[in-house]
């Protein structure tokens, strides 16, 4: 009697796990294309709609500098205002927002005292007084 031979069969269960395996990773694949297309949104920092939050709260908290305060007074307040980089004078300082260092003040002060053995030098004095306050504004902040 001749041999037959027989083409082997895929066994079920193989067929089974592949079916499986395939819907795992269209599955995976569904899930990173929706994660991609999701809207970016601004931070909050920016919705000025609300008077005490975001922008509108920075801005704000500006106003605490006044003409006629005092040179300790403004050096006070430099834990949260520190003074942004770049040349400095001793009758100007440059100050920034802690939570947003391109918001920025300009402060002019008149010296009290200057030193005439060193041709009337100004000297940095805590009783310098505020002469100006400028008005906020956004520069990108400098490196020194």
């Amino acid at each position: 009697m001749p041999k037959t031979t027989r083409k082997a069969a895929k066994k079920p269960a193989a067929n089974f796990v592949s079916a499986c395996v395939s819907i795992i990773i269209l599955s995976l694949l569904q899930a990173c294309a929706q994660s991609s297309q999701a809207t970016v949104r601004p931070p909050s920092v920016f919705n000025i709609g609300s008077p005490q939050t975001g922008m509108a709260q920075h801005l704000k908290d500006f106003e605490v500098f006044r003409v006629g305060m005092t040179r300790w007074e403004v050096d006070a307040l430099i834990t949260q205002f520190p003074r942004d980089g770049g040349i400095s004078t001793p009758w100007n300082l440059r100050l920034t927002h802690l939570s947003d260092h391109s918001l920025k003040i300009d402060i002019d002060l008149e010296i009290t005292q200057r030193d005439p053995a060193d041709h009337d030098r100004a000297v940095v004095g805590r009783y310098d007084k505020v002469i100006r306050v400028s008005k906020p504004y956004v520069q990108r902040p400098f490196d020194d």
